[in-house]
C-alpha cells in the first residue's frame, strides 16, 4: 500500500470514528425525550394527510421556517414510521453527515489536525448534541451551511 492511501486510508477512519461517536452521543437518550409544543406541528399524526394539508398547517404553525426539511419528515413518516423517536432520527442523521464537512473545513483552515479537532469539538458540543434531538429544521441547516462554507473556503 503507497503512503497516501495509507495516510488517505488512516484518515478516512479517524473521522468516520469521529463522527460515530457523535452519532453515539446524538442517539443517547433520544428515545426518553418528550416532544415540545412546536415540534409537535412537524410529526405526521393523521397518516391519511395529503402533503398540502400537511403544509398548509406548517405554514399556519411555523410560518418562518422552509419547507425542505418538513418535506423530508412527511416522506419520512409516510414511508418508515410517523413515531416520535423515528422523526428524531432525520435530524440526528442531518448532524452526523455534518461531522466530516466539518472536519474538512478544519482541514482546509489548519491542515488534518484542526479538522479532526474540529470535528471533535462540533460531536462533544452539547448545544449541537441538543439541536441534532430536536424535530426541528437546525441540523439540515447546520448541514448546508458546512457545504457551503466548504465550497466558498475551496473557490478561492
Amino acid at each position: 500500500m503507497t503512503r497516501i492511501k495509507k495516510a488517505l486510508s488512516n484518515e478516512v477512519v479517524a473521522v468516520a470514528c469521529v463522527a460515530f461517536a457523535g452519532l453515539l452521543l446524538r442517539l443517547h437518550g433520544l428515545a426518553d425525550q418528550s416532544a415540545w409544543s412546536d415540534e409537535w406541528c412537524s410529526i405526521v399524526n393523521d397518516p391519511s394527510m395529503t402533503l398540502s394539508e400537511f403544509f398548509a398547517l406548517h405554514r399556519y404553525r411555523n410560518p418562518d421556517h422552509v419547507p425542505l426539511y418538513y418535506l423530508l419528515v412527511y416522506a419520512w413518516s409516510m414511508l418508515i414510521s410517523p413515531s416520535l423517536y423515528s422523526v428524531r432520527l432525520i435530524s440526528v442523521a442531518f448532524a452526523t453527515l455534518a461531522v466530516p464537512v466539518v472536519y474538512v473545513c478544519g482541514r482546509e483552515v489548519g491542515g488534518k489536525r484542526a479538522g479532526l479537532v474540529m470535528a471533535a469539538l462540533f460531536c462533544v458540543s452539547p448545544y449541537f448534541t441538543f439541536q441534532a434531538q430536536g424535530i426541528r429544521p437546525y441540523a439540515l441547516v447546520l448541514l448546508l451551511c458546512a457545504i457551503v462554507l466548504l465550497s466558498l473556503m475551496r473557490e478561492k
